[in-house]
């Protein structure tokens, strides 16, 4: 970050690709970004460059009318325009070069000055040509990568090394490694082979999850026990080729990047079409004329020369050029259209920020095309408006479709803002159309360095609304609704059938599993095209999913979320993470859960006490009753210095005292009752700490804790750390006595009440039946952990408490920033990431449009920190296929019909009751039925003995419904989502059939 923030970056160019860029970068947070196009904006820019609006056009130049915009993204970032020419002189002050909408002899020229700088300067050269486009990346002749996925490394147990050539090493089975071939490891704290600890970095070899070989280590002394594996980051060198020399010769170390399986080869075709598209641009002083037959066929001219030139003299060439393909995209490389433009400026922002050195850069060239995109049919003739680059790619027909189009955008975070931004470009319900937008969510200070539509004033308010309101300054036209709902099941009065049978597409822009899983289920029933996407950091992925042609996102389960058993956190941390997730946990009891506990405890004392055998054995109430009294004590007589006493009594408890219990109960040389010793492995022996109050990590806790108390009584924070420190000075804490008391060491134990609870808990009861005057009509003022204001003490005090844990234990505490995002579950998103992957889902956008055949269609997968591209053909949905033997049913299983996927439904129109719903599904389909079941409720099952459902045969099924269930049908619902267990009436076999449709 550091070198970031002093990073000087001049972007020419400001159409599309350029205002995609200097946006995404800016939020970054560089030091200083130039702009620089003399260029006067026309009508066409208004559908890539998101900052120009009509009164921009003929009057002002694309750099000075982007200005403004560009300058509110990041207060912190100098903005500024160059209208003069790009001189050496002038190019000399920058770090980084990055031209768009340049030419041959530029680029040339200028990377030729770039690299002949010392250090070198960074230069960038990417062009967004109507469906194709390229990016050209030179950091020098020698460019160190000291960071090459920005992965945090991560470290495991060892459990065993072998002494052979080469070692192999075992980790723990408690969690399996992640580390690569050709990864570097450190080792520390390994008894018995001590000689291979605080040795510089190794290579490993991948041998299989749980282990992998290092050197030869027949000599070292044998492994006894412990030990930590971390993975260490190991600086890379880099040379790259300059533009003039890599245009004739792109191949660095291996192949062109193949960023689409489907189009293999298709990298080497591009790079010579697009040198050829620079030689006519060279010789005719232009780029070739949108749609002109004569330009394209000159172009292909040019690039047979040189692949006939390059054949002779060994260079880059193919066995012959793919005609098509290179026609369609030189008859559209005047054409700068915002998905594709949205795609590389996250592309390119990216490689900008790898200057610092974190994450590898490009290694040189990346080549795409998008010819899927181009609608050869109907009219394509301009009608002077902002969409003519557009029509001249996808038609004036399919462009009306855009204008008309009705589309729910669930979701108005990072992704929600970059999607605005791309229907008000594109012209999605800017004419009879709408688009629906709904978030339930406010705008967050942590929002604003990632969803580029919110500024600082904004914060508060609500994401859909002001996402909406911002969308409509790009093109008053946009027609767009904005929600405050969850899309959920509690809202489908809201969101109800009619909505979601009226649109034409749904996109996605949701930042959990549930939400997703939940919208798919609409999308499915509804059978309606789903557009999935998301961001984790510089990864994304976008997932097409087509009514009975792929798979649903529902078809395939993410991996669940690594959990921490219960045990790990509370006495058994080994990872920094455990630490964060337990001090979060302390926050929640203690500023939140106890001052929650203490107002109702004040409210009914008579009832609360009554209540508390409920919530866990006699230890639990215990703790609980002596921390709400401790509260009631303290509120007698609330000061800052009685703040500073329980919050200095508090480090005690936390970081000695429980410590020392520990240690009490399984001393470090403890031994199980297999013999071995129970400080191993996973389980790391703890060390009490001593109160230091010049220890800065120990003062800040008792600082924070003090001050979040004194939220909760109402005083005013004190922050002189002098002073807390004195009043530190002064407490006098009881020395630690053990007790005994029973520990779980693992989360199957059952907890223990201790041998004194009873007596204790029963004295507290009755001294606690009575309120005194003094407080009983006072009430605390309990805190949610908000991570985005960093004077309100809530994530000063995760971090410390975190690391003092982390000291208890020695493990390597943790940043600030790490506790913050760990604390805040904040989920890794950057502008670049998000940017790109919008545009790789507009692109699937106009195909819906196009095509039929799921083979034009592309799911994606992208890791901008390698990089890496991988785009491929949607998988076809899952079937269910009839089984010859079913291990649950312990017998065959018959599919109806044959190979059906989720999509498909069977429909039954009634009203019909029970009974003659079952008879149609007897005689129309050959099925008897056993169950009948709508959602979590059993509306008939024929298995009960004494056929005791019988009643219930002639009743109408939905009205069944409403009185088993006890829920009403959402206004407006015409349908129930019927499941059934069946048979085959012929041969009773059992048959497995889709979810029943029930109209009536």
């Amino acid at each position: 970050m550091g070198k970031l923030i002093q990073m000087k970056v001049l972007i020419s160019g400001m159409r599309g690709v350029g205002a995609e860029t200097a946006k995404n970068l800016i939020m970054a947070g560089p030091g200083h970004v130039t702009i620089h196009d003399n260029s006067l904006v026309q009508t066409a820019d208004l559908g890539s460059n998101f900052y120009l609006t009509n009164e921009d056009v003929g009057s002002r130049s694309r750099a000075q009318a982007s200005l403004g915009k560009l300058r509110e993204l990041n207060p912190y970032v100098k903005v500024e325009v160059h209208e003069g020419s790009l001189d050496e002189a002038f190019l000399g002050q920058f770090n980084v070069v990055c031209l768009t909408e340049s030419d041959q002899t530029t680029i040339s020229r200028v990377n030729n000055f770039c690299r002949s700088q010392t250090p070198p300067i960074g230069f960038i050269s990417c062009e967004s040509w109507g469906v194709g486009g390229y990016a050209f990346v030179d950091f020098g002749p020698e460019f160190t990568c000291f960071d090459k996925t920005g992965e945090e490394t991560r470290s495991f147990i060892v459990s065993n090394i072998t002494q052979e050539n080469p070692g192999v090493v075992t980790v723990h089975d408690e969690k399996r490694h992640t580390f690569q071939d050709g990864d570097f490891v450190v080792f520390k704290e390994v008894q018995g082979m001590e000689e291979i600890n605080d040795t510089p970095p190794r290579p490993i070899k991948f041998l299989g999850p749980y282990s992998f070989s290092i050197e030869d280590t027949s000599g070292y002394s044998a492994y006894s026990r412990e030990g930590i594996v971390e993975q260490v980051k190991v600086p890379e060198k880099l040379s790259f080729k300059s533009w003039e020399e890599s245009c004739l010769d792109p191949v660095v170390n291996e192949p062109l990047p193949v960023p689409d399986l489907g189009k293999f080869g298709r990298s080497e075709q591009l790079h010579i079409l697009f040198r050829a598209i620079r030689e006519f641009q060279t010789q005719k002083g232009e780029l070739p004329a949108l749609r002109s037959d004569e330009h394209a066929e000159e172009v292909l001219r040019i690039a047979n020369e040189i692949n006939a030139d390059a054949k002779a003299k060994g260079g880059l060439c193919v066995e012959e050029l793919e005609t098509d393909v290179l026609r369609a995209v030189t008859k559209h490389v005047r054409a700068q259209i915002t998905p594709i433009a949205s795609f590389w400026g996250g592309v390119i922002a990216q490689e900008i920020v790898k200057f610092t050195g974190k994450y590898h850069p490009l290694y040189q060239w990346l080549h795409l095309e998008f010819t899927e995109i181009i609608n050869p049919a109907g009219d394509h003739s301009p009608q002077n408006s902002r969409y003519d680059e557009q029509i001249a790619i996808i038609g004036n027909e399919l462009q009306n479709k855009f204008l008309s189009m009705k589309t729910f955008l669930v979701g108005a975070g990072a992704l929600g803002c970059e999607f605005l931004k791309l229907f008000a470009l594109m012209g999605v319900a800017c004419g009879d159309g709408q688009v629906v937008v709904t978030d339930d969510d406010s705008i967050e200070v942590s929002n604003l360095n990632r969803q580029f539509l919110f500024r600082k004033d904004m914060v508060g308010k609500s994401k859909s609304q002001c996402a909406s309101e911002v969308a409509k300054t790009m093109n008053p036209n946009l027609n767009v609704v904005f929600k405050q709902d969850r899309v959920s099941q509690e809202n489908e009065h809201i969101f109800n059938d009619e909505f979601w049978e009226q649109l034409d597409v749904v996109t996605n822009a949701v930042d959990n599993v549930n939400a997703r899983l939940y919208v798919d289920g609409r999308c499915v029933w509804y059978e309606r095209p789903l557009l999935e996407s998301g961001t984790l950091g510089t990864k994304a992925n976008v997932q097409v999913c087509l009514p009975h042609k792929t798979q649903s996102y529902g078809d395939t389960q993410d991996p669940p979320e690594e959990s921490i058993p219960m045990c790990t956190l509370k006495n058994f941390p080994h990872a920094i993470e455990h630490c964060i997730e337990w001090s979060r946990d302390e926050f929640q009891g203690q500023f939140t859960e106890i001052p929650q506990e203490v107002n109702k405890y004040l409210d009914d004392p008579v009832r609360y006490l009554a209540s508390l055998p409920s919530v866990g054995n006699t230890s639990v109430q215990r703790d609980k009753l002596e921390k709400i009294k401790g509260y009631i004590q303290l509120m007698h007589n609330p000061s800052m210095e009685e703040c500073v006493k329980l919050a200095r009594e508090k480090f005690q408890e936390l970081f000695h005292n429980m410590i020392a219990q520990l240690l009490y109960n399984f001393p470090v040389d403890y031994k199980t009752k297999d013999g071995n010793l129970f400080w191993s492995g996973p389980k790391r022996a703890p060390h009490p700490l001593e109160f230091d109050p010049d220890d800065e990590t120990h003062l800040n806790f008792v600082a924070s804790c003090a001050n979040l108390i004194a939220y909760n009584l109402g005083l005013e924070a004190n922050r002189n750390k002098d002073q807390v420190r004195e009043m530190a000075k002064s407490v006098q804490v009881k020395p630690f006595e053990p007790k005994k008391v029973h520990i779980q060491t693992e989360d199957s134990d059952a907890p223990q009440a201790g041998q004194d609870d009873e007596q204790v808990l029963s004295s507290l009861m009755e001294e606690m039946k009575i309120v005194d005057d003094q407080v009983k009509n006072n009430r605390l003022s309990p805190t949610e952990f908000e991570k985005d204001d960093d004077s309100n003490f809530h994530v000063d005090f995760v971090h410390n408490a975190a690391n003092l844990r982390a000291r208890n234990y020695r493990i390597q505490e943790a940043e600030r920033q790490k506790a913050k995002m760990i604390a805040g579950k904040i989920i890794p998103a950057i502008a670049t990431t998000t940017a790109m992957i919008a545009g790789l889902v507009m692109v699937e956008m106009y195909k819906l449009f196009i095509h039929e055949d799921v083979e034009k269609f592309r799911n994606s997968f992208i890791n901008l920190a390698l990089p890496l591209f991988v785009l491929s053909e949607p998988m076809p949905p899952l079937k269910t296929t009839t089984k010859d033997y079913d291990p649950i049913l312990l017998g065959p299983v018959r599919a109806y019909p044959e190979g059906f996927s989720t999509w498909q439904k069977l429909v039954v129109e009634g009203p019909l009751t029970l009974q003659e719903f079952m008879q149609k599904l007897e005689a129309e389909h050959n099925l008897k039925v056993n169950i009948v079941s709508a959602g979590k409720t059993c509306l008939y099952n024929g298995y009960l003995p004494g056929n005791k459902h019988a009643g219930r045969l002639p009743k109408l099924l939905h009205e069944l419904y409403v009185e088993i269930s006890g829920q009403q049908f959402v206004p407006g619902r015409r349908h129930l989502a019927v499941e059934v267990s069946c048979e085959s009436k012929e041969d009773m076999v059992d048959m497995a059939i889709p979810v029943i449709k029930y109209t009536f």
